[in-house]
């Protein structure tokens, strides 16, 4: 049976760690928004609905007073009982620190590991899992597990910059990049006292430079292997990548796993609900609610940067919004073809911007020498002139 859910989209500065909470909790079914056609919603109201739900949930269940298991343990019940409140109480002071970025250190060992921090603990108070898939495969990638796993003791982010920090000084500024991403040291004629001690730090450096250099979207291909097979059918959690939180879910019809888009100029595609989540580069499939593949609807780009709530221009008929649809995506096609002819020939337009770093869409997938908004207004011009000349030709 099919049901409807409102979830919340993105701003450019729009508070990601509340977003993905509080995503995850509506697919959850235990909150909602409401009424369901409201535009627009601020993180104050996000705020009060996660307060709600814990109040609410303390609530059920909580006067075990008469209950045999209270008869046979009383004690046991009251201490668990007053513990929850007590958290309760403390997840309630730290909710407003979600409104804000929150600092994270990942642990390289496993999909779970996060330094733990009060602001991170709300997820845990609200029963949801946060995971992420910065994990250093222990075949593949041997010389940085060593670090991870034996006395160097670098097992998460803050040890590797720490220790890149330390090698650098150590070698006195040898830990450079190349325009490549590429780590190389710089012979020194500076005196160290303990030159064993500079070496191993200054190749414990190199080493762990490399690997962030290769992991920049904070993601490896064994830590994406690693939620396919750990998470089970049907899972929702949070889901920690690129400095970003959002939802995930593994989905049971095909195992594979999606994140859900919250970008809010997508807000008006019915067609881009989910993105698949199949390489650590970026760049999966778009699919709408029902996981079903398929092009953009037919509300154009010019539409979708309106603001929310705003009503659609009345419609001419004939199929205008079809066609002009179609020529969208046409014109994309052929940009795109003709993008990838002037790369090859060396030419590049200064209006092209491809930022392979980016978590927008738009940036990877949709790439014009024109900004959307541009390609889309003169589209919609050539199509109207072209519908009123047909108009003209018919009369």
């Amino acid at each position: 049976m099919e049901r409807r859910i409102k979830i919340i989209t993105q701003n450019e500065n729009g508070p990601c760690p509340l977003l993905a909470l509080c995503n995850t909790l509506i697919l959850q079914g235990k909150i909602a928004i409401r009424p369901y056609d409201r535009p627009t919603i601020g993180c104050d109201h996000l705020l009060e609905l996660l307060a709600d739900y814990l109040l609410n949930e303390d609530s059920v269940g909580s006067n075990p007073i008469w209950s045999p298991t209270f008869q046979r343990t009383g004690h046991k019940v009251e201490y668990e009982k007053i513990k929850s409140r007590l958290e309760i109480e403390s997840a309630l002071r730290m909710l407003p620190h979600l409104e804000h970025g929150l600092d994270v250190n990942v642990y390289f060992r496993s999909i779970r590991g996060f330094e733990p921090t009060a602001e991170l603990g709300l997820f845990h108070t609200f029963g949801v899992e946060l995971v992420h898939g910065w994990v250093v495969n222990p075949e593949m990638d041997s010389a940085m597990f060593a670090l991870v796993d034996g006395p160097a003791g670098i097992t998460s982010y803050n040890k590797a910059v720490e220790c890149i920090v330390c090698g650098d000084e150590a070698g006195g500024g040898l830990i450079v990049e190349d325009g490549l991403g590429n780590v190389t040291p710089i012979q020194s004629s500076s005196r160290v006292q303990d030159e064993t001690l500079r070496n191993e730090k200054v190749t414990q450096a190199l080493i762990v430079q490399e690997f962030m250099n290769l992991t920049k979207t904070q993601l490896t291909n064994y830590g994406l292997h690693i939620l396919q097979e750990s998470l089970p059918e049907g899972h929702l959690c949070a889901f920690f990548r690129n400095n970003h939180f959002c939802t995930l879910f593994k989905n049971p019809m095909d195992s594979n796993l999606y994140t859900l888009v919250t970008d809010q100029s997508l807000a008006h595609e019915e067609s881009i609900v989910w993105e698949s989540l199949s390489s650590v580069d970026g760049g999966g499939d778009f699919l709408d609610g029902l996981f079903r593949h398929g092009a953009l609807e037919v509300g154009d780009y010019a539409r979708n940067n309106q603001p929310l709530g705003t009503k659609d221009s009345p419609s001419r008929g004939g199929g205008g919004d079809e066609d002009f649809a179609l020529a969208l995506q046409l014109q994309q096609q052929e940009e795109e073809e003709e993008a990838r002819r002037l790369q090859k020939s060396g030419v590049r337009s200064s209006n092209t911007h491809v930022d392979t770093s980016s978590t927008n869409p738009f940036d990877l997938d949709f790439r014009s020498y024109e900004t959307d908004e541009e390609m889309a207004a003169r589209l919609h011009r050539e199509f109207l002139q072209e519908e009123e000349q047909q108009q003209r030709r018919q009369q």
